[in-house]
């Protein structure tokens, strides 16, 4: 595979992603009028606060990330640019790699985005409460890092099934379709069968309930079905898409 022409087609397709932000201005004020809100929430419910709370909202990104990399494929038979897209001088296998690293860059980016957000209300909220010290800052970093890293674990297996069950939607596959979308639902809310007692018990005591052996077993797992989903994405794309 020919890396530098992979590096031009992420380079342009995160290119043409921010092109298309017509309505930044409008997601700027409703972040900044959410920022503001979770400001005052905190702040007025800042002697319940507990800093394990910040990190659950991280379990929708693996459905953001999904949903990421479907729109990116997505866009070029929304806009009509398959053939144009498609007669670029690439393999397919190139092409739909540009699209699934250019969308694990975009994504990465708002996994570094969210976890400074995350340290941010930390320090504000252990401010309030007057029990902001240093040591538990780093303490909450090295286990909120933790967390983060294993939940982004699962991000190269959803931005690949994106990616396939777009393309398998465009194809002679299509019938199947419905079966992937159950199995995607299952899969995002796999982590919560984990039993109640579970969750209490790190909920209660504010410890982590991710270590470094379920990252390392996560993480192997999550780009072998990558790789498996790329495969079929290719195959599909060069012999079942109907044009």
């Amino acid at each position: 595979m020919d890396t530098n022409a992979l590096l031009y087609l992420v380079k342009d397709e995160l290119k043409r992603r921010k092109s298309k932000k017509d309505h930044a201005k409008w997601w700027l004020f409703y972040l900044a009028a959410g920022i503001v809100l979770l400001l005052a929430v905190t702040a007025y419910f800042a002697d319940k606060f507990r800093p394990i709370g910040l990190l659950f909202f991280t379990f929708g990104f693996p459905y953001m990330a999904f949903i990421l990399t479907y729109s990116m494929v997505k866009r070029e038979w929304k806009n009509g640019t398959l053939g144009w897209w498609l007669s670029l001088p690439y393999s397919r296998s190139t092409l739909i790699l540009s699209k699934y690293a250019a969308s694990l860059c975009v994504v990465f980016l708002i996994f570094t985005a969210a976890w400074l957000a995350t340290l941010f209300f930390y320090v504000y909220a252990t401010i309030w409460q007057g029990s902001f010290e240093v040591a538990g800052l780093l303490s909450f970093m090295s286990g909120s890092s933790v967390w983060y890293l294993f939940v982004f674990a699962a991000i190269p297996f959803m931005n690949a099934f994106g990616l396939f069950i777009f393309i398998a939607g465009q194809s002679r596959l299509k019938p199947l379709t419905p079966l992937l979308w159950m199995i995607y639902g299952l899969s995002g809310n796999a982590i919560f069968w984990l039993p109640h007692e579970y969750w209490n018990t790190h909920i209660e005591t504010g410890s982590i309930p991710f270590g470094p052996y379920a990252f390392a077993i996560a993480v192997p797992i999550s780009v072998g079905l990558a790789v498996i989903l790329l495969l079929c994405s290719t195959v599909t794309l060069k012999k079942d898409v109907v044009l």
